[in-house]
């Protein structure tokens, strides 16, 4: 529910997790509903993929951000999940 993008290699990303699951798409918004960054398709729990906690190449400011992802698990299904997260640096 938290991660903070600082530079110290440890919940320098936000990334979804699940053995075998592919997130095809992550959406993270304002509380406002202000896109701030979109990606995907990665595997989830890729360390190297998610959101490294910039908008528009700058850092994010330190608040509650909203998630939706659609994700594939091994079984083929195709779900869409959402959550928040926050922010902290």
């Amino acid at each position: 529910d938290v991660f903070s993008p600082n530079g110290d290699g440890v919940n320098d990303r936000f990334v979804l997790f699940g053995e075998g699951v592919v997130v095809e798409l992550l959406e993270v918004y304002s509380r406002w509903g202000g896109l701030a960054w979109r990606g995907g398709p990665f595997d989830a729990g890729n360390l190297s993929a998610g959101w490294d906690g910039s908008w528009g190449g700058d850092p994010a400011p330190v608040d509650v951000y909203v998630w939706r992802a659609r994700v594939r698990l091994p079984d083929g299904r195709t779900l869409w999940r959402h959550g928040s997260v926050t922010l902290v640096r």
